[in-house]
Order: C-alpha cells, then sequence, then structure tokens
C-alpha cells in the first residue's frame, strides 16, 4: 500500500512502491489518499481527492502497475493506518517530508521527539512495516 498525497515527494513514494510491486510475481497496490473533509465536487464532477489519485493511477501504470485507488476522510494518520489494516498490507510506503529550514536540518526536532508528525503516527501505529521516503538531497 502507498500513501497518495499529490506532491513530490509523495509522487516518488508511488514510484518506489511501483518499483517494488513490479519486481513480486503477483503482487498488487492499492493507493490511499485520506482528506481531512469531504470538498465538493468541481463542475467537472470530480473532488481533489478524485484528481489526486486519477495522476497516481496514470502515473502507476506509466510504470507497469495497476494501482486500486481508496479514498477516504478524516484523521490521516488513524485512517491509513486503518485502510493498511482493513486491506492487509504487506508493506506501507509514506512520503515523510523534513519541513525545517536547511539550517536545522541537523538538530533535533521536537516533533520528532515527541512523535506527533502524521509519518511518526503511521510508523509507530501501522500493522505492517512501515518505508518512509524522504525527498532527494538535490531538490531541497
Amino acid at each position: 500500500m502507498v500513501a497518495v498525497d499529490g506532491t513530490g515527494v509523495g509522487d516518488d513514494a508511488l514510484q518506489l512502491a511501483c518499483e517494488l510491486v513490479r519486481e513480486i510475481p503477483g503482487g498488487s497496490l492499492t493507493g490511499i489518499h485520506i482528506s481531512r473533509q469531504d470538498i465538493t465536487p468541481s463542475r467537472g464532477g470530480k473532488t481533489p481527492a478524485d484528481e489526486v489519485l486519477d495522476k497516481a493511477v496514470q502515473r502507476a501504470r506509466s510504470l507497469g502497475v495497476e494501482l486500486k485507488p481508496i479514498h477516504a476522510t478524516g484523521d490521516i494518520g488513524r485512517g491509513v493506518c486503518q485502510a493498511a489494516e482493513a486491506h492487509k498490507a504487506d508493506l506501507l510506503v509514506i512520503a515523510s517530508q523534513d519541513r525545517r529550514p536547511l539550517v536545522a536540518r541537523s538538530l533535533v526536532d521536537i516533533d520528532r521527539l515527541l512523535g506527533s508528525s502524521v509519518s511518526d503516527y503511521i510508523r509507530v501505529h501501522a500493522p505492517a512495516p512501515v518505508l518512509l521516503v524522504r525527498e532527494p538531497e538535490g531538490r531541497r
């Protein structure tokens, strides 16, 4: 399972998940997108979540993998963990962005000490191993 969020590092997580699944005979990939609340569809009848998931499906297909998209609303960390459990995920791939300024990246982050970020919640509570994907150094 891969958490899909439509960000650059989220796309890296999707690509890595596709590369892993392609190497597993009979492997399947589920993409989960969690919104904090439902947003009304645009004129085309699609919500922003639909658009993010559609792009992820197309990207996965271009990488040779069929992605089964799932959308839910609510708490992101809990929602990802519940989806992983419900779909019996063997591995959970998520993007974990480092939002600190460049000068502070070598310092200990208080959020990490407290474990209050979404990625920390998922890492601790997920029913399967979690692979955190970070933004490559050159892109920061």
